[in-house]
């Protein structure tokens, strides 16, 4: 939408919960109105919002990273680590997934693991 690539947040807001309220059923309208509540830092909205646009579509990739991101902020990083998996299953070849599930095993003190998945990242980013 306009209104959020020009950071007019209040009404970028207005715009997708206008647009969730003629189609429920617009799974792409739930994604971005979830990273526009991540952009504000509302976390949680933006879980809520990320979870309704999967339920609608599962297969969304940038739904998938984007309520992973969510989940990781939020502190819940196994389920965080699952759903960045799920997007690289769909996009095998985005170094992003790769490397947040890398930043995302070090915030579980797991350096193997989060140095593996950071390699990864490094490779496709060549």
């Amino acid at each position: 939408m306009a209104y959020y690539r020009l950071k007019n947040y209040a009404e970028a807001e207005k715009a997708y919960l206008k647009s969730i309220q003629f189609n429920k059923s617009n799974p792409v309208v739930y994604s971005n109105l979830g990273s526009l509540y991540f952009e504000l830092k509302s976390y949680q909205k933006a879980k809520t919002s990320y979870e309704n646009a999967l339920q609608l579509n599962p297969n969304l990739v940038d739904a998938l990273a984007h309520y992973a991101a969510s989940l990781g902020t939020l502190g819940d990083y196994n389920r965080a680590i699952q759903y960045f998996k799920k997007a690289i299953k769909l996009n095998p070849n985005e170094a992003t997934y790769y490397k947040m599930v890398g930043i995302t095993y070090q915030n579980l003190g797991k350096q193997t693991e989060a140095n593996q998945y950071l390699a990864k990242a490094k490779q496709l980013q060549r």
